[in-house]
């Protein structure tokens, strides 16, 4: 399986045919993990995924299709009892004409949350055959400590990680360092995962803050772009390219999910795969694009 996952959050405006062209496209070129989300559209997102399917059943054996719960999106706010849970994941398997998905995520954690709710949720959804994995996404590791406490097994944490925020990265780097230099938010996120062997899959690997924009040809990170140009260069490649080496080098396991419709780039990201960063150019990419190296 490839470690570039196809985000589709943005297919929503998406025909059926340029939906199963993207999907086809994808797959010939080593991609067959699909993210999606019950948010994504509203479903319509899943909903074309599954018009797909439907028209083409095969195709369904060559995906790895994950989704997501727990965004209230029909009310406010998050839920993540065990009522919700399955409700919400049968109405992901209508939409998309299939008995099962490959991984199912919690979204967002629900401070109202009780560990034995999900663990039975999810036990439920596995014996039944309507989930093979379960992970989780941007949750913290007292939340997936809660968790694990319910004997959950988690597979995955998806997470904001990317050249544009690498807070989870930064905590690494910035123990021991004075709060005047440096504010920590202390968490150890990325070692916890580690340590617990939960692959880490990257969302918005190439954007800023919340969906703010691209740090690709932005006067706003004009730093990032010259040194992603001066190793594209050195590695005969293209800065997209470079900046997916970049995150696939922090672990053997890790994920980068690629949320762009355009083949062209898809093809930018997969060609990271094919980089092994040399570990002092990894550190100089993340000291040069003004990370502190204490």
């Amino acid at each position: 399986m490839s470690r570039i996952a196809l985000g589709l959050m943005r297919i929503s405006h998406k025909t059926k045919e340029e939906v199963e062209k993207l999907i086809e496209d994808s797959l010939s070129l080593g991609i067959n993990f699909f993210d999606l989300d019950d948010i994504y559209g509203h479903g319509k997102c899943e909903e074309l995924v599954g018009e797909v399917i439907k028209e083409k059943p095969y195709l369904r054996e060559k995906m790895y299709i994950q989704s997501k719960v727990g965004i209230a999106y029909e009310t406010c706010g998050y839920d993540n009892s065990y009522e919700y849970i399955i409700a919400y994941t049968k109405k992901i398997l209508k939409r998309l004409n299939t008995t099962y998905l490959d991984c199912l995520l919690i979204h967002r954690i629900d401070v109202f949350i009780d560990n034995m709710e999900v663990y039975k949720a999810i036990k439920y959804l596995k014996d039944n055959k309507m989930i093979k994995d379960f992970g989780l996404s941007n949750f913290n590791t007292e939340e997936i400590k809660y968790l694990k406490d319910a004997n959950l097994d988690i597979k995955y944490n998806q997470v904001s990680l990317g050249l544009g925020n690498m807070n989870m990265i930064d905590q690494v780097f910035y123990t021991n360092v004075p709060t005047n230099i440096v504010s920590k938010d202390v968490d150890n996120l990325f070692f916890y995962l580690k340590r617990k062997h939960i692959i880490i899959q990257c969302w918005s690997p190439f954007q800023y803050g919340f969906f703010e924009g691209s740090i690709f040809d932005t006067n706003k990170y004009p730093k990032i772009n010259e040194v992603l140009e001066e190793y594209a260069k050195k590695y005969k490649t293209s800065k997209c390219a470079i900046a997916t080496s970049f995150l696939l080098k922090l672990d053997k396991d890790l994920l980068v999910i690629t949320g762009s419709a355009n083949i062209e780039h898809i093809k930018e990201c997969l060609d990271g795969e094919n980089i092994n960063l040399d570990k002092a150019d990894w550190y100089k990419i993340y000291r040069d694009c003004g990370h502190l190296l204490p």
